[in-house]
């Protein structure tokens, strides 16, 4: 899936909720190839919209208020996932950390 490709035309209604998913992904060592191409790509269009001249995965960091060693901090909760919950793989750690750390729209005013 591209980021903000929506799965069911309503998960991804803001594409940076995806952005997220796969920050979680990259940080758990699943993020596939052709992501990691695609976020690659989109780091210009990112660094532009958010006026931050930064890499994706620190952009994500900025906009997400994630503090020091976050990366580390998603490996944790990744540990832990895999202990819990076996379903899912690293997709389903990776929405399951989007919908915990990213504002679903009807928490927004």
């Amino acid at each position: 899936m591209t980021p903000g490709e929506a799965d069911d035309g309503r998960r991804y209604s803001d594409p940076f909720l995806r952005i997220v998913e796969l920050y979680a992904l990259s940080a758990i060592g699943a993020l596939d190839p052709e992501d990691r191409r695609q976020m690659k790509e989109l780091t210009p269009e990112l660094q532009q919209i958010y006026g931050l001249d930064l890499g994706w995965k620190k952009i994500v960091e900025q906009i997400m208020e994630f503090g020091s060693g976050a990366e580390e901090e998603v490996r944790r909760l990744w540990a832990e996932w895999k202990e819990e919950a076996s379903a899912g793989g690293p997709e389903g750690f990776a929405r399951a950390f989007a919908d915990r750390y990213f504002p679903a729209e009807d928490d927004e005013e």
